[in-house]
């Protein structure tokens, strides 16, 4: 991502993050880069925390990915960037652009992947047996989709 689609990120993130006075708050921003981070890497929490770029406790890193991750989920975010063909005209465009495309799926609206991202053990304050995997180790299933 460029330093500026981080910055609009962040402005668009921004009413959707609570932004504290307190002396030891961390900024939005420095939220929203850790969580491109965790994002991007797939690491651990831990990794992410210990990044000499973003220098912060595992807890506080892992606590900036779910706090930006419930902000690209808000409704007003997710009707921002989703959109679905309301009519046949823009269904039929939507079928050619994608056909256009290098991965070619005749009739197709959209296209959906899944991975599973390796974690760690959550805390006694979460059910662990919904993050475990059939190789028993904690993971979070993620989806993306796209148009």
């Amino acid at each position: 991502m460029s330093a500026q689609m981080v910055l609009d990120l962040v402005e668009i993130l921004r009413p959707h993050l609570p932004e504290t006075t307190s002396s030891l708050a961390i900024p939005v921003e420095r939220k929203v880069l850790a969580a491109i981070y965790f994002f991007a890497h797939g690491c651990y929490h831990q990794s992410v925390g210990q990044n000499v770029d973003f220098p912060m406790g595992r807890t506080t890193a892992q606590d900036c990915i779910h706090m930006v991750t419930g902000a690209l989920n808000n409704r007003d975010v997710v009707r921002r960037f989703i959109k679905f063909p309301r009519t046949k005209e823009e269904l039929n465009l939507t079928i050619r652009r994608n056909q256009e495309l290098r991965v070619k799926i005749p009739n197709t609206v959209g296209y959906v992947d899944g991975t599973l991202v390796q974690i760690m053990k959550p805390g006694v304050d979460y059910n662990v047996d919904a993050y475990i995997r059939r190789k028993s180790t904690p993971c979070l299933n993620v989806q993306v989709s796209g148009v």
